[in-house]
């Protein structure tokens, strides 16, 4: 878990420095694309905590698709 959470750290400053700090000096800074990253990196870091809710869709879709009954 936690070289997830490192390597996570380390890509997301490779991300920063390659493409948005350079964007920063072209134009003004935009919160929105810092929100954007940083809310789906706590979606992954959140499954990765806590998978038993997508396990269990997972789970009852094989079901379904497995029996061959609808939604």
């Amino acid at each position: 878990m936690l070289s997830s959470v490192l390597s996570l750290v380390a890509l997301a400053r490779t991300f920063q420095r390659l493409y948005w700090v350079e964007a920063r000096a072209r134009e003004a800074h935009d919160g929105a694309a810092s929100g954007v990253v940083l809310a789906l990196a706590l979606v992954g870091v959140g499954v990765g905590v806590w998978p038993e809710p997508l396990l269990a869709v997972s789970a009852r879709v094989t079901g379904a698709l497995a029996g061959g009954g609808g939604p």
